[in-house]
């Protein structure tokens, strides 16, 4: 009987430590993690259409990077993530794309890191070619060095690849409010929303407005699938308002984004 006992403690301590060091994915929206390394991948499931893709970003593509860091190859991108951290290079990676992601890969909690494998395994994944697809188109530099860019079709290409079923079948449209004080912000966050399957009704400009994000919808959607995806990739705040999703971005989004 010990040995049940131990088997049975060990168990809790590993669901306790799973539980705290656990993500945020819900089981139902898209997967999405990305694996910075020497090189860096992207990796993502739909576990509603049970059907993944996984792709490598060209060493020599140009990342335009968050928090007004600059643009870097993709080769160097590992070694400026050792000095500007993990999440820097996740969130470059993601907001470059335009896309919406659940972590960077290293940092899945237990949790989150079971649930990849499990949900995983039942997945028919895709290897894509960047390259060989047209995502990206090769490019020549003032110094005469011919380097990646994405290409015209990436928008597209995003939009089918990193939708989130679960999300597009809600049929939600919301409005974004550009409270920054930076010209394109309520664009660039647009590109992940919509790529995930949200319809952007409208983007407005307001007034300078402290903090990052905040939220505003009734309190029914407050815990739905869309105000919480939403709320997790730009770590917004959640107000009451009415019935119409309202996004409003302020000077900590322009900081996060573009620096000082």
């Amino acid at each position: 009987m010990r040995w049940i006992w131990m088997v049975i403690l060990l168990g809790v301590v590993i669901g306790a430590v799973g539980w705290v060091g656990r993500g945020n994915w819900d089981g139902k929206g898209r997967f999405t993690v990305i694996d910075i390394g020497e090189e860096i991948r992207v990796e993502s499931f739909d576990p509603e259409i049970g059907r993944g893709v996984r792709f490598e970003l060209p060493g020599k593509l140009v990342v335009e990077s968050v928090g007004g860091r600059g643009k870097w190859r993709v080769e160097a991108m590992a070694s400026l993530a050792k000095k500007y951290g993990l999440r820097w290079g996740g969130d470059s990676v993601a907001d470059y794309l335009g896309i919406g992601y659940t972590s960077v890969k290293s940092k899945l909690g237990l949790a989150d890191k079971w649930q990849w494998w499990r949900r995983g395994n039942d997945v028919e994944w895709e290897e894509a070619d960047m390259i060989k697809r047209g995502l990206v188109k090769e490019v020549v530099e003032v110094d005469g060095e011919r380097v990646w860019e994405l290409s015209e079709t990436w928008p597209i290409s995003a939009g089918e690849l990193f939708v989130s079923a679960a999300i597009a079948n809600k049929n939600t449209s919301i409005v974004i409010v550009n409270a920054s004080g930076r010209d394109g912000a309520g664009g660039n966050a647009a590109r992940a929303i919509e790529s995930a399957g949200i319809k952007v009704e409208k983007v407005e400009s307001r007034e300078k407005e402290p903090g990052k994000c905040e939220v505003k919808s009734n309190r029914r959607d407050k815990s739905g699938l869309v105000v919480t995806w939403i709320r997790e990739q730009y770590d917004c705040q959640w107000a009451e308002g009415g019935d119409k999703i309202e996004v409003t971005l302020g000077t900590g989004y322009s900081e996060w984004w573009r620096g000082n």
